[in-house]
Parts: structure tokens; sequence; C-alpha cells
């Protein structure tokens, strides 16, 4: 599981999912959440993408 936070161009604050997978089909980012949803957004909607792994980001801060 990651954590998974998309950052859209008409949003102040990021959509944050746990995810079990991302992965690009077509013109859309998508999101294989754990309760095992596709949360699909057009790429062009997208400001950024930040994407943790598994355990390795679990328990540091930022700039670390």
């Amino acid at each position: 599981m990651k954590r998974v936070e998309v950052w859209l161009r008409e949003t102040s604050e990021p959509l944050v999912y746990d995810a079990i997978s991302t992965y690009q089909k077509g013109d859309f980012y998508c999101v294989y959440c754990t309760d095992e949803k596709v949360r699909k957004f057009p790429v062009v909607s997208i400001h950024k993408v930040v994407e943790g792994y598994g355990t390795h980001d679990q328990g540091k801060k930022d700039g670390q």
C-alpha cells in the first residue's frame, strides 16, 4: 500500500488516497485504491502527483 496525493490545477488541497497501485491508461492517471475502486483523473487536469512507496516513507518528515 502507498499514499498518493493528486494535486489538480483547480484545487488548493490535494486529493489523498491509500493506493494499491497507480498507472496511466490513455489520457487518464488512475489510482487503484485499497477500497478496490479506481479513481481516474484526466492527465491535463493534474498539476502534480506525490507517491509514497509502502513502508519506505513511513515515519519520515519532508526533506529527509
